[in-house]
């Protein structure tokens, strides 16, 4: 059940010591999830166009990246027209590799995992949680 109760979150903390010894600092519940390494990333899906651009505002040229990535963010997006915010991971590499070189398909598989999904078909999403 969604509620508007307020949930502290915490920045991401670099430690050496035993998870145990960390955990018990604090009270569950937890919730963790992988870190990737990646970029920020925000998708515009319109007219049956994608364009992917950073938070600098460099877009990505579709011709470097895979096809088969494009198609079936394409195919999974439903909606006519999509801004989501998200990040783009290089699974199974290192993304800036991929990115400052072309790599073949088969041995580089590129990710989005999304976070937000900011507009729908032209009407904000941002008021609601």
């Amino acid at each position: 059940m969604l509620t508007n109760r307020y949930v502290q979150t915490y920045s991401a903390t670099l430690t050496s010591e035993p998870l145990e010894k960390f955990v018990a600092r604090y009270e569950p519940p937890f919730r963790v999830e992988p870190k990737y390494d990646g970029e920020r990333v925000f998708c515009l899906k319109s007219r049956g166009e994608l364009v992917l651009a950073n938070r600098y505002k460099t877009v990505y040229d579709r011709g470097n990246l895979p096809q088969a990535f494009v198609e079936a963010l394409l195919q999974a997006v439903k909606a006519r027209r999509a801004l989501i915010d998200g990040e783009f991971v290089a699974l199974g590499g290192d993304l800036y590799s991929f990115l400052s070189a072309r790599r073949s398909e088969e041995k580089w598989k590129l990710g989005l995992v999304c976070f937000d999904l900011l507009e729908v078909n032209g009407k904000s999403t941002r008021h609601l949680p």
